[in-house]
């Protein structure tokens, strides 16, 4: 087993998604970090790639504290936030820079990871949520 969710009730296996019953769910879908963080991509000299990881979220967020050890970029000048208060959506601003991850690292270190959980339609939720508390799930 992979990783679960919903009190252990639906647990990943290798061959996808299964009730604590060993039931096989194909409505549900892995939840992989790419879906969860959504961080803004840049080039830099020779075309390489960076994933821009913001300090604040390498420093509070557990699962992104090995993006720590990559470059740190400068913190916003004036003249972003001056273009944030325009209007721009610049996700910086206010921030304290970011860490430069190699988007191949990022992909790498991920693919190591595996799912961090599970996802449905919402169309299915009623229905996933009513088999988990059928196996012993109960909402906090």
């Amino acid at each position: 087993m992979l990783c679960s969710t919903l009190g252990g009730t639906l647990e990943r296996h290798s061959d996808g998604w299964r009730w604590r019953d060993g039931t096989p769910e194909p409505r549900v879908q892995d939840l992989n970090p790419n879906g969860v963080y959504n961080f803004r991509c840049t080039k830099a000299g020779g075309g390489q790639t960076y994933v821009e990881v913001p300090v604040g979220r390498a420093h509070d967020d557990d699962d992104l504290a090995w993006c720590k050890v990559y470059r740190r970029g400068p913190d916003v000048d004036a003249g972003l936030a001056r273009n944030a208060r325009a209007g721009s959506d610049d996700h910086r601003v206010g921030g304290r820079g970011a860490y430069f991850v190699p988007i191949e690292d990022w992909d790498a270190h991920w693919s190591l990871v595996g799912p961090i959980g599970a996802s449905w339609l919402a169309e299915h939720e009623a229905d996933i949520l009513g088999r988990a508390r059928a196996l012993g799930w109960r909402p906090e």
